[in-house]
């Protein structure tokens, strides 16, 4: 345990402190806050740990909306009050453009809403066999952390997630462990634009019960699950044996409904596959589009080139 007076943020913005030659690297903190750690892990003369105690906390310290985010480890700003989340990822990006870009150039982080704004999500799969467990991964700890809401999705999420779990519990699925290498179900990958999903499940078998009838019938009644909650269903199945966290590798097949995930934006249709890149923030993607139509229409362009940013 150590009391830390935190400075700034590294670059995964997780904020920083000095002591000696040691760098700690404090989940949960803010900084020119004061915090107690505890410390969980080493790298050389950088150290990882977690705040304990606030001895002096910040103005722009709130209480988190989601109630396990720390336990869960995904949203590392949630602590943070909006506006100054927005200026922190601002001050990010004029330091990691330091070398090339003036800073007085980078402009304000555009903020839309906080929250149920992702349409994309890897659900992995964790516990045993009749009481799975459904969320992300402990950055710290790597265990799969339960997470039956997400108020960085939308209401989509708790369906989805009883659907996956009812299902997996009733036909006696076994979870991956990845530390004996041993199981079945490892991640759900999953989007949903317009009502509409496309879920691919990541498995180490594609004979998901013990034979082939069972499998079959196993997967009618997940795609007849997904079909009550959402418009239309794409269902997809990977066969990753891979000993790494990577979500998708090798041969994707698919299973059941629609081949493709088909929404608008902008009044112009978007057409996605399992590996298709689209900004998983649809608010988001719908600003950049229209900030992009805007800039064309100001410079007289005719023709612009998406180069970058996945499905264009």
């Amino acid at each position: 345990m150590k009391d830390l007076k935190v400075r700034s943020y590294d670059d995964d913005l997780y904020p920083t402190a000095k002591l000696g030659a040691k760098v700690y690297h404090v989940r949960g903190a803010i900084e020119n806050e004061t915090v107690n750690t505890k410390e969980y892990a080493y790298d050389g003369r950088h150290v990882y740990s977690q705040v304990c105690d606030v001895a002096k906390p910040s103005i722009h310290r709130v209480e988190p909306k989601c109630s396990i985010c720390d336990l869960c480890g995904g949203c590392t700003l949630m602590h943070i009050d909006y506006n100054e989340q927005l200026s922190i990822k601002k001050k990010h990006i004029q330091k990691t453009l330091s070398s090339v870009v003036d800073k007085n150039l980078v402009e304000d982080t555009v903020g839309l809403s906080q929250f149920a704004t992702r349409n994309k999500l890897h659900l992995v799969f964790g516990g045993k066999v009749g009481n799975v467990r459904l969320g992300f991964f402990n950055s710290v700890t790597k265990k799969v952390v339960d997470v039956k809401n997400c108020v960085c999705h939308p209401d989509w999420y708790p369906k989805l997630y009883r659907i996956l779990k009812s299902w997996a519990d009733e036909h006696k699925l076994s979870p991956y462990d990845p530390k004996l290498s041993k199981g079945l179900l490892r991640f759900a990958a999953v989007r949903v634009l317009d009502n509409s999903i496309m879920l691919t499940l990541v498995v180490t078998s594609e004979k998901l019960c013990e034979n082939k009838d069972k499998t079959t019938a196993c997967i009618e009644e997940l795609y007849s699950k997904l079909t009550q909650c959402f418009d239309n269903v794409s269902l997809w199945l990977n066969l990753n044996k891979e000993r790494t966290n990577e979500v998708m590798t090798g041969r994707i097949e698919h299973l059941r409904g629609e081949k493709t995930l088909k929404a608008t934006m902008l009044d112009t249709k978007i057409v996605l596959r399992p590996t298709s890149f689209f900004q998983v923030n649809t608010e988001i993607a719908s600003r950049i589009y229209s900030d992009v139509l805007e800039l064309s229409k100001r410079s007289g362009s005719r023709v612009m080139l998406d180069c970058f940013s996945g499905i264009g």
